[in-house]
């Protein structure tokens, strides 16, 4: 566990990106090694609350606002005012739960959320492929995480106007064409030197759709494989 924390500090430290660092952030979190669902949002004056960074939600977002009209704040209502993580099962009472606040069935591959308190107005929920147990050394491995990722969002906001932050996905700067979240996630993942199996394993997918997204993300970059991309890294 104070090894993926290390590696947190110092890909928050050192990314000057915020959503990319959103994104290192959701790569790492889990100690089980598995890419985790992120949602960072800001209750605004009126009350509704508004994303400032979501990862692994897909394409939709209009369950992006279902998630976050609906169904965060019912599960967060009890500890809003909180120090401290939460441990929420995805039992039968949250799927039903989820399903009557989003409008469908949450996917299978998400077994446990940690809802996050962090400074006045703002929240986070972190959710995980994998059953989590709730434990003392859970609970302090998610609390320290908390604590590091509320660091982060006060340093941020001095430079990242996170009371309205609402960006788009840049355009890539390599050649100009944009990578599908999946894509971006998979790219950080390439350039962490993991091979395709690896990255298969880590995101719950299969070898072959790995291989055809990464056949995607070179043409849109302009390379012809991974030793290209990473003379790109270089110059």
């Amino acid at each position: 566990m104070i090894s993926h924390l290390r590696r947190i500090c110092e890909d928050l430290s050192t990314e000057p990106d915020f959503e990319r660092a959103m994104q290192l952030f959701a790569i790492n979190a889990c100690y089980s090694g598995q890419v985790s669902r992120l949602y960072v949002g800001r209750f605004h004056q009126d009350l509704k609350l508004k994303a400032i960074a979501k990862f692994e939600f897909g394409t939709s977002e209009q369950l992006v606002r279902a998630y976050e009209e609906n169904l965060i704040p019912k599960i967060f209502e009890k500890i809003i005012q909180s120090n401290s993580v939460h441990l929420v099962p995805h039992d039968r009472q949250y799927r039903l739960l989820f399903k009557e606040s989003v409008g469908f069935e949450e996917s299978e591959h998400w077994k446990t959320s940690f809802l996050i308190p962090l400074l006045p107005n703002f929240l986070a929920v972190l959710t995980t492929r994998n059953e989590v147990k709730e434990s003392p050394n859970i609970l302090d491995y998610f609390n320290s995480l908390r604590a590091v990722l509320q660091l982060f969002l006060m340093t941020k906001s001095r430079s990242v106007q996170l009371l309205g932050y609402d960006r788009k996905r840049e355009t890539n700067e390599l050649v100009g064409s944009k990578l599908t979240e999946r894509q971006d996630l998979i790219l950080i993942l390439i350039q962490q030197r993991l091979t395709n199996l690896i990255i298969a394993q880590r995101l719950g997918y299969s070898e072959s759709l790995i291989r055809q997204e990464t056949i995607a993300i070179y043409k849109k970059l302009g390379v012809n494989g991974r030793r290209d991309l990473n003379n790109t890294e270089n110059d």
